[in-house]
């Protein structure tokens, strides 16, 4: 597998956006479980190439330039592929907040 992959998996199928929901509880709970699910099934719309660096610049707070170094890929093109994802991933629908 590889590195980029395991970073994807790690988000929407391992403990990096599902970590604290084990932690929740109580009616204030299923909202937040609901977002999570939400933002997980909005990255997995996204291409592999532009969730990448949604998720380390927006979601882990690295630097532009070290998510390039990370993914190996120059700066610019990290840009690019980080603004089409966050209009991809804005003008999807709106969340869904409401308790059941």
């Amino acid at each position: 597998m590889r590195y980029q992959d395991e970073i994807s998996a790690f988000y929407l199928h391992g403990s990096g956006l599902h970590a604290d929901d084990r932690a929740q509880s109580g009616p204030e709970a299923v909202p937040v479980r609901r977002i999570r699910h939400e933002v997980a099934s909005r990255l997995e719309t996204l291409p592999l190439r532009h969730r990448l660096p949604l998720l380390l610049v927006d979601f882990e707070g690295f630097s532009c330039d070290t998510a390039a170094r990370i993914l190996s890929i120059p700066r610019w093109v990290l840009g690019a592929r980080l603004a089409k994802a966050r209009w991809a991933f804005s003008y999807l629908k709106p969340f869904r907040t409401r308790a059941a």
